[in-house]
């Protein structure tokens, strides 16, 4: 547990507070934190001392707290880059609330248009937390087709699988907080 004080603290702690500014950087800041939540993960298998305990605490609680920053910024700048994006496609990006993206524009119109747009974006949507998306073919209609992201709450820790997260149980994202 040497490195949960030396390294994996240390790294949770530093993650930045503002979104990354490109798609690769978004990657490489999402990895670390999956690496992070792995690492909290293989720990939560080993028997600790309550000095390791202590530390795995912290550790859960430092990353908690970066993820509650962190992640609404990323999907607010994921949502402007977005918007730039798909410009030309003349689709239009916000966000409604804090983890909804609604597109609007005159290809969704055919349902097959949205069905591959989501299957586009759907990946990188839950990665980055977002709950749901809604697709609209004018500002003018009132609803559009809307899906559901499940993801889990931004100060949990969880593990990208691939092709969803894996929860950790047994973590209190507190100051000080022990294995159960």
């Amino acid at each position: 547990m040497e490195r949960v004080q030396n390294y994996w603290l240390p790294e949770a702690r530093g993650l930045p507070d503002a979104a990354p500014v490109d798609d690769s950087a978004f990657g490489k800041l999402l990895t670390q934190i999956d690496g992070l939540a792995t690492n909290i993960e293989d720990g939560s298998t080993l028997a600790l001392s309550a000095q390791q305990q202590k530390a795995q605490g912290q550790l859960v609680a430092a990353l908690s707290a970066k993820q509650k920053r962190l992640l609404p910024t990323m999907r607010r700048k994921y949502a402007d880059m977005l918007d730039g994006k798909l410009f030309r496609r003349d689709i239009r990006v916000e966000m409604v609330g804090g983890a909804t993206l609604r597109l609007t524009g005159p290809i969704f119109v055919r349902n097959a248009n949205v069905e591959d747009m989501e299957a586009e974006l759907e990946p990188v949507l839950a990665r980055l937390r977002f709950r749901g998306v809604e697709y609209r073919w004018s500002s003018y209609v009132a609803e559009g087709l809307k899906y559901d992201l499940a993801a889990p709450a931004d100060g949990e820790i969880a593990r990208w699988t691939g092709n969803g997260f894996a929860k950790m149980t047994g973590f209190e994202p507190l100051e000080g907080s022990s294995r159960r």
